[in-house]
């Protein structure tokens, strides 16, 4: 499913130097896969930053002109009476798009490499330093803890960290993870903003390396704070069954939120506003700073 991006705006003071909250307001338009109620997710299928996507795209080895789309094919075994045969079949993961537009929607350039993924880079590596220390982080898991707590890499840092490496496009199609998407409890109820979603985000902005090193942001989030209005974003909504108010509205609600968020009791007081006209709810927040509390 898709819905329309409307507006995001800030809601709520920065706590932090990094951090600032928004609320996102998404229209629906009548489609009733998008029904819900308040205490429900909505998962949002971001994408990745252009600027990134488009340097590692110019340190791969060999590759196809990147707006051109590529059919994407791998080898497997199966056993038949007659004995195994070896058969190429399409690769299913994604659809198939361009280079440009896989590393853009489809695969996750953000997240550290695994281990496994390393002893596969080390294979592409030129130089006996570069192969000799990929090798050591696939195989000494404290190494590989150290070093990712620290530079937590994504894959252009990687590329740039172990220069000699020539990593062909069909390497990083398939064997790159693929770009989940991300819940966010919806802020809003139906029923006093019909044919509209509104979901609160944490735009975090993070710095590797006791806050000296490159700057991290969230790929959803900061994707959906420079969007503009009109924009469809690809997500589906996801029930919480043990989460909604109850079905007596006459019954009293306390809500406690340690810290942990205000979005879902943003969509609670709506409700409750509407069906009780604010009769007594006792809600008690966190702010999930102790400087705060």
């Amino acid at each position: 499913m898709s819905i329309k991006y409307m507006i995001g705006f800030p809601i709520l003071p920065p706590y932090e130097k990094h951090r600032q909250t928004l609320l996102v307001r998404f229209d629906t338009e009548g489609m009733s896969e998008l029904l819900y109620s308040p205490g429900d997710h909505i998962a949002v299928f971001a994408e990745n930053s252009t600027t990134l996507v488009d340097r590692i795209l110019a340190c791969l080895h060999n590759a196809p002109p990147v707006d051109q789309n590529v059919k994407i094919e791998v080898q497997s075994q199966r056993t038949t009476p007659l004995g195994s045969m070896k058969l190429w079949e399409r690769f299913s993961k994604f659809p198939i798009c361009t280079l440009r537009t896989a590393l853009y929607r489809y695969l996750d350039i953000t997240t550290p490499p695994t281990q496994s993924f390393l002893k596969v880079l080390a294979t592409q590596a030129s130089d006996d330093c570069d192969k000799e220390r990929l090798l050591n982080l696939a195989n000494d898991q404290q190494m590989y803890k150290v070093w990712k707590h620290d530079k937590y890499p994504n894959l252009l840092e990687v590329l740039e960290e172990f220069p000699s490496l020539k990593i062909p496009a069909a390497l990083i199609l398939t064997q790159l993870p693929i770009l989940q998407q991300r819940y966010y409890s919806i802020s809003s109820s139906p029923a006093v903003y019909p044919g509209e979603i509104h979901a609160t985000v944490a735009v975090v902005k993070t710095r590797t390396q006791d806050s000296v090193g490159p700057l991290r942001e969230g790929v959803c989030s900061s994707w959906l704070k420079r969007i503009a209005p009109g924009t469809i974003v690809p997500c589906f909504v996801r029930t919480e069954r043990s989460f909604h108010l109850p079905k007596d509205n006459t019954l009293p609600v306390i809500m406690v939120g340690p810290g942990t968020g205000i979005a879902p009791f943003r969509g609670f007081w709506q409700q409750r506003q509407l069906d009780r006209k604010m009769l007594p709810v006792l809600h008690i927040q966190g702010t999930g700073n102790t400087r705060q509390s």
